[in-house]
């Protein structure tokens, strides 16, 4: 009687292995940790890549991804450290499209933590290298972020629209993402939230197709604050639950307090004395997350609303 064997499993091999083999598909592998939320195991693809690194290209190319780990997990001095080993290996070398994301890198952990007036001559810097079309692009959004910060929305507009332009002559899908999302940021901003929801639809399209988890739920939480102020409250509460459960699954500190300050809003907008209350714990909690996480620009708006909530 003859015997059959049972098929050997097929092997396949982890991602880490996968990106083990190549810096660059380390650095495509961690880029899809990063998008994916997984920010241990991107900081784990970048530290393969930068073992693996063999021109001041690559290196400068390498660290620079491991900052962005650290930024998204809101390690802001270690994330500064690796952007500006960076820029030193950038400078070194005469990398000037490498300098110029460097700068724009270390410029956005300023403006992140509320420091726009000390990010925008990094990002003017930034220009200054003529960097092609994706890095402007770069430097033209954080420079609309500047503006929007200090509260000239229509000069963050054309920003953001010249930013757009840019990511699309270089066929950066994300960015342009991160563009559609910022102008309708900008019209919420300027009390234009009809303007931002088709915007908004556009980009979690976008983000779906693209896979970029943190853009989506940072999506969600633009279209929270559009339906707020269009009051439809309902909606909005959906909406910030959402983005609020993934960016404090995702330990994003400072997203996390921007949405706490938003579903206090919502809850006060229903005007009734137990939501008053939830609104007020909200407000208090996002003070505290944003002053942990260094983001003052997020703890002073959570401190104005306790105020007006008094």
């Amino acid at each position: 009687m003859s015997m059959t064997t049972a098929p050997s499993p097929v092997y396949a091999p982890s991602l880490e292995e996968i990106c083990a083999r190549d810096v660059h598909e380390a650095l495509a592998c961690g880029r899809r940790f990063e998008s994916g939320g997984d920010v241990a195991r991107a900081l784990r693809a970048y530290g393969v890549a930068l073992s693996l690194a063999d021109t001041p290209a690559l290196r400068a190319e390498a660290v620079r991804r491991v900052g962005d780990a650290h930024r998204a997990r809101e390690a802001w001095d270690d994330a500064r450290a690796a952007y500006d080993e960076s820029l030193a290996i950038a400078r070194a070398h005469a990398l000037a499209e490498l300098e110029a994301e460097a700068l724009n890198a270390a410029a956005t952990v300023a403006i992140l933590r509320g420091d726009a007036l000390g990010a925008e001559p990094l990002f003017r810097r930034a220009l200054a290298c003529r960097p092609g079309p994706r890095v402007r692009g770069l430097a033209l959004t954080n420079l609309g972020l500047c503006a929007a910060r200090v509260g000239d929305h229509a000069r963050a507009v054309e920003l953001f629209a010249a930013s757009l332009d840019c990511y699309r002559e270089a066929g950066y899908e994300r960015g342009v993402l991160m563009a559609i999302n910022n102008v309708a940021a900008a019209h919420i901003e300027t009390g234009e939230p009809e303007a931002a929801l088709p915007l908004l639809r556009e980009a979690a399209h976008i983000a779906r197709d693209l896979v970029e988890l943190d853009l989506l739920l940072l999506t969600a939480r633009n279209e929270a604050e559009a339906c707020l102020k269009l009051g439809r409250l309902d909606e909005a509460e959906s909406r910030i639950g959402i983005a609020l459960g993934h960016f404090s699954s995702a330990g994003a500190e400072s997203r996390r307090a921007e949405c706490l300050v938003i579903l206090g809003d919502v809850l006060r907008a229903h005007r009734m004395p137990q939501q008053d209350d939830a609104a007020t714990r909200c407000y208090e909690r996002a003070a505290e997350i944003a002053e942990s996480a260094g983001a003052a620009h997020v703890a002073a708006r959570a401190r104005a609303s306790l105020g007006a909530a008094a």
